[in-house]
Formats: structure tokens, C-alpha cells, sequence
């Protein structure tokens, strides 16, 4: 019994990399293809795109980071402020009443036999294809759980906790997620599963590179100039941030 139970804490907190290939269609353009890159801890989440900036969010700091590579820059803004200036964004982030229907409909994704899972977002429309050949039990799951539970008034955040308790339910991981938003921000986006894996994730994987400038948010604005990472102008500032990443 002892055995079990230590099993089942281990595997629920798993941590999980993921990586998605990622493509939009707007008023009839097709984007490139992206390959989205996700790190995920009980407690943080670290997403890399191929054809942009990263983002960490750490739910112990109560902090989204954007991190630039193109201008060596981060941007540090708070969950609150976060989540509230996503309350008023029109693409499924507002009121609405989520929607969750596991329908009896199959189809072969890669190889993986998958459900289809109709989610109703107000504004966005998704199609979930989820196999259970891979199960959710991992960091991806308690992080999205924490994540919905922290902002239960923001609807677009607080539906990752049940959109995800369904996945456990069925047993089942997202294969391929399709979201169409209505106008006027009207597009399909489509997120297609490539590979994963339970390895532990260092944590120098959340931490701000070296050499990078801070810029706040006025609501994370510190007294004085801008934290430069590695620099001889380092200076504590408020809310707490990772620390550089080691050279």
C-alpha cells in the first residue's frame, strides 16, 4: 500500500517537457510553422517558440516573464495585473459559460486513437483530440489545476482546471487542439502534439539569462532604473525575480 501511494505522488508530480508544432490561419493567411517548447513543474511553466519570445509564468511569485533574444530584454508583469487585462480582451478571455462535451467520435492522430472533446469558450470554439496513451498525470496537469484555481474569476484561466480534471477523468492527454476565434479576431489555431518527456527539469530552465534588461510593468515598477541581469548595476527589486541563469 505504502508503495502505491508513493507511486501515485511521484507520477502526478511529475515533471513534463512538451513540444507542439503550432500554426494560425487570419483572413485567409496561413502562418509558419511553429515548434512551442513546454516546461512544466507543479508550479511553473516555461513555454519557448521557435519564431518568437519565451514566456515563464511561476505561480509561487505570482509573475509572468517575457523573455526577448532578440533584444536580450525580459519583461516582468504580475499574474493580478496579467489576468485582469485579460478579463477585456474579446477572444475568450471574458464572461462566458464553459462548455465541456467528450463525444463518442474518434480518429487516428499519429498513430494514437483519440476522442474528440467539444469545449465551448464563449468566443472560442475548440476541439480537443485527446488519446490515452498518454496519461495526463503529470506536472502539466497539477499546473494547469493550480493555475485555473488561482484566478477563479478570470474565466479563460479558471477553465484550465476543469478542461484539464476532464483529461483525468478520461485518462487522456491532448493530441491535437484546434481553436477557432470569432470575429473580429477571427482565426484557427492549431496545436499538434510531437513528442514529450518525464525528465527532471533543471532549474536553470526558469531563470532569466544573464546579461538581459529588465522592464516592468507599472505595477512591478521598482524605484530607480531597470534591473541589468550580470551587470554592476544589479539591485534587488520588488516582486522577487529568478535569478540569472549560470554561465
Amino acid at each position: 500500500v505504502v508503495v502505491a501511494v508513493l507511486f501515485q505522488i511521484l507520477t502526478v508530480y511529475a515533471d513534463m517537457t512538451v513540444v507542439q508544432e503550432y500554426m494560425s490561419v487570419a483572413r485567409g493567411a496561413t502562418s509558419k510553422v511553429h515548434t512551442i517548447t513546454s516546461y512544466y513543474t507543479p508550479t511553473k511553466l516555461k513555454q519557448v517558440d521557435s519564431e518568437g519570445p519565451s514566456t515563464i509564468i511561476d505561480l509561487n511569485l505570482k509573475q509572468r516573464i517575457k523573455i526577448d533574444p532578440k533584444t536580450r530584454s525580459f519583461a516582468v508583469q504580475t499574474l493580478r495585473s496579467w489576468a485582469d487585462t485579460q478579463k477585456n480582451v474579446p477572444f475568450g478571455f471574458g464572461d462566458f459559460d464553459l462548455k465541456i462535451n467528450v463525444t463518442d467520435d474518434t480518429e487516428i492522430i499519429d498513430g494514437h486513437i483519440c476522442t474528440k472533446i467539444n469545449i465551448d469558450m464563449g468566443s472560442i470554439q475548440r476541439v480537443s483530440w485527446v488519446s490515452t496513451a498518454i496519461k495526463p498525470d503529470t506536472a502539466v496537469l497539477e499546473f494547469n489545476k493550480n493555475f485555473g484555481m488561482m484566478f477563479k474569476d478570470t474565466p479563460g484561466i479558471a477553465a484550465k482546471k476543469e478542461i484539464w480534471e476532464t483529461y483525468e477523468r478520461i485518462g487522456a492527454f491532448p493530441i491535437k487542439i484546434v481553436d477557432k476565434v470569432d470575429p473580429p479576431f477571427a482565426s484557427t489555431l492549431t496545436y499538434i502534439h510531437k513528442s514529450h518527456n518525464y525528465e527532471k527539469i533543471d532549474p536553470s530552465v526558469f531563470e532569466i539569462p544573464d546579461g538581459y534588461t529588465g522592464h516592468y510593468a507599472l505595477d512591478n515598477m521598482p524605484k530607480g532604473p531597470a534591473e541589468r541581469k550580470g551587470g554592476n548595476n544589479t539591485r534587488p527589486v520588488k516582486p522577487r525575480l529568478p535569478s540569472p541563469a549560470r554561465k
